[in-house]
């Protein structure tokens, strides 16, 4: 029952200690701070990752415009090129005829070099247009590799703060938790030690083994007994003797199993005919003090653990002490 008193009161200490658990405030203010500043980082990062991916989408796209331009380009300068070609063959061709002293129409001949010439303008203009939609699209596209480069530049170095700032959290997370373990078990540690350490309560009273005492006095573990002359030494309590002898200068020893791992000890000069496993009931005369003694030391005894014995005496003996 008493162990299972002391399991108990050390279930009760735990769950106390946990419960009282309490960080400093100065370590959850830090964790605090440094939480929202990883939070407002990852919202911060998460917002140039958007403007990153929506660049690298434009510089795609930009590039795939600036293609097609390039070869609308290519085209129009072919078609340059062979509007010079046309041109040139038309002017040999007159020319040849009028060597030849051919009948040829002036007519006809400026309306295809009129012709040609329109077609020629035209197929410049276009390049000329081309080559500069082409040259602002290639600005645009510096500008916006440009950008791209900032932006991973600037998403990578917020990428080492967050994971600075997550060591530093998870640290001070670590740093919290160990506190609180080593408060946990200085409180459980110290609660233990109360627990262990208070009396353990009496399950049994005790009468005194003497009557007529003329002096009684107290110690941390038994009580004794001044007396002078012969006077019977009684049972304190129902139980049987488990030992009987002499030790050395001491006088004998009287030993009382009461149950319950319960005994009671009897030192001093005095005589008991006892043999071991009698039983005795209450009061029972064990023996007598011897004539030249002066003195009986009692103890009560639980688990081989001498006890306050003061507080195992019913009150009406303890009170005369």
């Amino acid at each position: 029952m008493a162990r299972v008193t002391v399991v108990l009161a050390l279930s009760l200490a735990c769950a106390a200690a946990l419960a009282g658990r309490a960080p400093a405030v100065d370590v959850r203010t830090d964790i605090l701070q440094l939480g929202a500043r990883l939070n407002s980082l990852e919202r911060e990062l998460g917002r140039h990752n958007d403007r990153f991916l929506q660049n690298v989408s434009q510089v795609r796209a930009l590039e795939t415009e600036l293609e097609t331009h390039q070869r609308m380009l290519a085209a129009a300068n072919a078609d340059a090129r062979q509007r010079d070609i046309e041109q040139a063959q038309i002017l040999r061709s007159y020319h040849l005829a009028v060597i030849e002293d051919e009948a040829v129409p002036d007519e006809s001949y400026a309306a295809l070099l009129k012709l040609n010439r329109t077609k020629a303008a035209t197929a410049l203009a276009e390049t000329q247009t081309l080559a500069t939609q082409i040259t602002a699209f290639q600005a645009r596209l510096e500008t916006l590799k440009r950008d791209e480069q900032e932006l991973q530049q600037l998403t990578g170095d917020m990428a080492v703060r967050k994971e600075e700032l997550t060591r530093a959290y998870m640290g001070k997370l670590a740093a919290r938790q160990k506190a609180e373990v080593r408060q946990d078990v200085k409180r459980i540690s110290a609660e233990v030690k109360r627990v262990i350490t208070a009396p353990v309560l009496p399950t049994m009273r005790f009468q005194s083994p003497m009557d007529g005492a003329t002096q009684v006095s107290a110690s941390e573990k038994g009580v004794t007994y001044k007396f002078g002359g012969t006077l019977p030494l009684k049972a304190p309590r129902d139980g049987r003797v488990i030992y009987n002898g002499e030790l050395a200068s001491y006088g004998n020893v009287l030993m009382l199993d009461h149950g319950d791992d319960i005994r009671t000890v009897m030192l001093g000069r005095f005589r008991s005919d006892l043999a071991k496993n009698t039983k005795v009931n209450a009061g029972d005369v064990l023996g007598h003090t011897a004539q030249d003694g002066d003195s009986l030391y009692f103890e009560v005894r639980k688990k081989n653990v001498a006890q306050n014995t003061i507080h195992w005496l019913a009150p009406s003996t303890a009170g005369k002490i």
